[in-house]
C-alpha cells in the first residue's frame, strides 16, 4: 500500500501546537489588564493542553506488506499488520483522522492517530485508507477470534481425554 500519513502530518503534529504555544506568554501576559481577567489565558491554556493530548499519538505511517512503520520523526518501529485490531475515523474534525489500536500495545503505546491524505472538497483518499484498514483490523479480529475457538477445542479436548 505505501505512505498511509498525509504530507501536512508534521505540520499537524509540531507547527499547529508549537503556534498555540508561542501565543501562550501573551495570554498569560494580558491577565495584568484589568479588563480581561483570567478567562482567556485559562481558556488559552486549556485548548494548548488539549492540543498537544490530540497531537500526542499523530505518527507518520507506512504499510508494507505485512507490517506498519510507525515514526514520531525521531524513531521508526516496524509493527506487524496482524497486530492491529481496531480503527477509528473522524471525518467531522478540521483535521480529519484515523485512530489505530494495537493489540498488543506498540513501543508508541496501543493508539497511534494518523492524518490520512484529505482534500477539503473530495475525500476518496481518506475513504481508501480507512476501508483498506478496516478491512484489515477485521482479518485481524477474525484471525484472533479462530485461534482462540481452536485453543478453546483443545484446552476442551485435553480435560475429556
Amino acid at each position: 500500500m505505501g505512505k498511509l500519513s498525509s504530507s501536512i502530518t508534521p505540520f499537524t503534529k509540531f507547527v499547529l501546537p508549537g503556534g498555540f504555544l508561542a501565543a501562550w506568554p501573551a495570554w498569560l501576559y494580558q491577565i495584568q489588564d484589568s479588563r480581561f481577567g483570567y478567562l482567556p489565558a485559562i481558556c488559552w491554556t486549556a485548548a494548548c493542553v488539549f492540543l498537544l493530548w490530540w497531537t500526542g499519538p499523530i505518527k507518520k505511517v507506512i504499510l508494507e506488506e505485512d507490517h506498519f512503520l510507525i515514526s514520531n520523526y525521531l524513531r521508526e518501529i516496524r509493527v506487524p499488520a496482524r497486530w492491529l485490531s481496531k480503527i477509528v475515523e473522524d471525518q467531522g474534525n478540521r483535521t480529519p483522522n484515523i485512530t489505530l489500536f494495537f493489540n498488543p500495545a506498540t513501543a508508541f503505546g496501543r493508539k497511534v492517530r494518523i492524518v490520512p491524505p484529505y482534500t477539503l472538497w473530495r475525500d476518496e483518499e481518506f475513504t481508501h485508507v480507512a476501508q483498506l484498514l478496516s478491512k484489515l483490523a477485521e482479518k485481524n479480529r477474525a484471525q484472533q477470534n479462530r485461534t482462540a475457538d481452536s485453543g478453546a477445542a483443545r484446552t476442551e479436548e485435553r480435560r475429556v481425554g
